[in-house]
């Protein structure tokens, strides 16, 4: 009895292994803490993105001047657009998104001028499974372009992982020109796993390393306040950057700070 009872547990295990693959996370359409993944937004959607942001016990690197978390706030107002899926056959199906990012209410003295508009654009150009149950989705997109002289571009990977309950992905990809600096480049690596499945999920991220001096790491949470409704969803994030060495300057967007996000995507019907 005790032999059928754990031939029976085993099946169901490697069944739930096999099957879990199939279940679909929520997208995030955001990335996580910082770096970006293989969503997109959905075809024919309207995103709408409200951040805020400030570091924590930033210094000028050239006078020694302390600011506080104040002094260092700047909010960011972006639109995306989920642009019609492009399908060249059952495998190979392009899903697309662009963004506009305009950052306001922002000190020159501690950001630089960040107040013209730039813009974004992503693909995935696979989507998880297409090639068996171990080949990941892919992506890649471009960010800040028209405010950078050296645009900032990626490449990523998202892999679920069939963990009952906490339903789980995991994320790698490279960077390229990070703020615009000529091969500023690193690696990107994340894992989003939900704490309360389709509602609260746990962010974590890091990226740097390779040809960048230094490393940040990212700790956030994800909570979708409203998923069905005749405007659309509703979300909000919020996100600890800890850089690798505290001790140096903001200069290289490696101080501590705290991130806040506000998210609507709406329903749009115009490409049909």
């Amino acid at each position: 009895m005790k032999r059928i009872r754990r031939k029976i547990s085993i099946i169901f295990l490697i069944g739930t292994i096999i099957l879990l693959p199939a279940i679909r996370t929520e997208a995030f359409h955001t990335g996580l803490n910082y770096i970006p993944t293989s969503d997109m937004m959905p075809p024919d959607t309207l995103g709408i993105r409200i951040f805020g942001m400030g570091y924590i016990n930033a210094k000028n690197p050239s006078t020694g001047k302390e600011y506080s978390f104040g002094d260092t706030m700047l909010e960011t107002f972006t639109l995306k657009l989920g642009l019609p899926t492009l399908k060249l056959s059952h495998r190979w199906q392009f899903n697309m998104e662009v963004a506009m990012d305009m950052t306001m209410n922002q000190e020159e003295e501690i950001h630089g001028d960040l107040e013209d508009a730039d813009f974004d654009a992503g693909v995935r150009i696979l989507n998880e499974g297409v090639f068996g149950s171990l080949s990941p989705a892919l992506a890649f997109g471009v960010t800040d372009v028209g405010v950078s002289s050296h645009t900032p571009w990626y490449v990523v990977a998202t892999k679920s992982i069939p963990i009952p309950y906490f339903f789980s992905r995991v994320h790698a990809g490279y960077l390229w020109n990070n703020f615009g600096i000529d091969d500023e480049s690193g690696f990107l690596l994340g894992l989003d796993t939900a704490i309360i499945p389709s509602r609260l999920y746990l962010m974590l991220d890091f990226y740097g390393k390779d040809k960048m001096d230094y490393g940040n790491y990212g700790v956030g949470l994800f909570w979708i306040i409203v998923k069905d409704s005749p405007l659309g969803k509703v979300y909000v994030s919020s996100s600890y950057f800890v850089p690798e060495n505290k001790d140096k300057p903001y200069e290289d967007g490696e101080s501590e700070s705290i991130w806040f996000g506000l998210y609507f995507d709406h329903p749009l019907n115009i490409f049909k």
